[in-house]
């Protein structure tokens, strides 16, 4: 061999060693970062599971706030709505108002921590007005209890100025506008514009709150503004307004939009019928009521309210109206048998005991056939001066000598026509 070729062959041992060194070297690199990159994986998760604290929630964090356990406990009580009824008993006498000031505010600046609401009611009943802009800035929730709740407290920390009232009058928070209409019905000197865009809304809590609010004598200028308004409501969102309409002054254009209800179907002829009935005033169109008895397409419930309309208002019925009152039904015969006692005709009398003998198993277990069964009783025991748990053979007997009642004066209807189960 040759001393050049001895020379390469030596060159190329060299080199082979020097890039299995540097393979040794890369390798042992990737096994220590690989290990270096473990090491503080496992690190990190001793550490968070060692040292770092879970996350506290908004009650945990008011809790920790509070100064007084005491507070706490007051608080949490409250949150039943049983305590809240009776708030002077839950609160000790060495909570005052003073302390409340200084610790309530951690409670109200977390409206979302489940302590919020009774913290609300304590600053309400305290009076304590420095808490006023906080509630004011939580507004509005997602409950309508809370919005409510605020509402009403603000108005009586720091009354609401009427552009507030008209702001919150607006809202589309649930409750706000509720609770808004009930502030206004009680301030003096406000329009009763507020209340009838309420009472005659979309929203059957605002309408409902609206109705509540209503004085039980509305003036005459707020009886017209309801009438004009009226003819804008749908059938389906008149009830509360019409329901109004019952505590204004009866008059002619007030009848006429509750006779144009009753070509209607459903809660709104329902409530006309109601309404003409509570006015005791004589029907100008009596024969638009007695179509209503005699319509079977009816319901049960409706031609029930026409017999009483009939009854309270003192109009005469033909004798075709009784006749058609069919299918027969319990409650239909004890309104009608009402009506024929009104005029002294015998029939009531055996209309009443015919009550008494229809099968149970031939009508649904529903609330006003007991109701009428029980009502019939009443009847006949006031007038045979008896109990209404005699047994009906007394009164059949009586009923068959075809007596005729001397009416001074009927009991009230014992029928919820409203009940939930009352046949459709």
């Amino acid at each position: 061999m040759t001393d050049a070729s001895r020379q390469k062959e030596q060159w190329y041992l060299q080199r082979l060693v020097r890039e299995q060194r540097v393979t040794c070297l890369y390798q042992r690199r990737q096994r220590l970062l690989l290990g270096g990159v473990l090491f503080v994986c496992i690190a990190a998760s001793i550490a968070a599971v060692v040292w770092i604290a879970p996350a506290k929630s908004p009650a945990q964090t008011v809790a920790s706030e509070l100064v007084s356990p005491e507070l706490r406990s007051v608080l949490e009580q409250l949150r039943s709505g049983v305590a809240q009824q009776a708030i002077e008993r839950v609160v000790p006498k060495n909570l005052t108002a003073e302390r409340c000031e200084r610790e309530l505010p951690a409670v109200l600046k977390v409206p979302a921590s489940p302590l919020f609401p009774p913290a609300v009611l304590l600053a309400g009943h305290f009076g304590i007005t420095s808490l006023a802009p906080l509630l004011r800035v939580a507004l509005p929730r997602p409950d309508a209890e809370t919005n409510r709740l605020l509402v009403l407290t603000v108005q009586q920390l720091e009354p609401w100025s009427d552009d507030d009232l008209c702001e919150l009058l607006e809202s589309e928070a649930p409750g706000v506008v509720a609770a808004a209409v009930s502030v206004c019905s009680k301030r003096p000197g406000q329009p009763p514009e507020k209340i009838l865009a309420a009472l005659c809304g979309n929203a059957p809590e605002v309408r409902t709150a609206a109705l509540e609010a209503l004085p039980p004598s509305p003036t005459e200028e707020f009886a017209a503004a309801l009438a004009s308004q009226l003819q804008w409501v749908p059938a389906a969102d008149a009830g509360e307004a019409l329901e109004a309409l019952l505590r204004c002054g009866h008059n002619k254009e007030i009848e006429g939009i509750l006779y144009e209800r009753l070509a209607e179907v459903g809660p709104a002829c329902d409530k006309a019928l109601s309404a003409l009935a509570r006015s005791g005033q004589p029907l100008v169109y009596p024969k638009a009521v007695q179509a209503i008895a005699s319509d079977a397409s009816r319901s049960v419930t409706t031609r029930a309210r026409a017999l009483y309309c009939l009854e309270r208002t003192g109009t005469a019925v033909p004798d075709s109206v009784f006749a058609s009152l069919w299918p027969e039904h319990p409650v239909l015969d004890y309104y009608a048998a009402r009506l024929q006692l009104r005029a002294g005709q015998p029939a009531g009398v055996q209309l009443l005991v015919r009550i008494l003998d229809s099968p149970v198993e031939d009508e649904p277990p529903q609330r006003i056939v007991t109701q009428a069964r029980v009502g019939a009783r009443q009847l006949l025991a006031h007038f045979t001066d008896t109990s209404p748990y005699d047994d009906p053979h007394v009164w059949k007997q009586w009923a068959n000598s075809n007596p005729v009642p001397v009416i001074e004066s009927l009991p009230e209807p014992r029928i919820d026509l409203d009940a939930e189960y009352a046949p459709q």
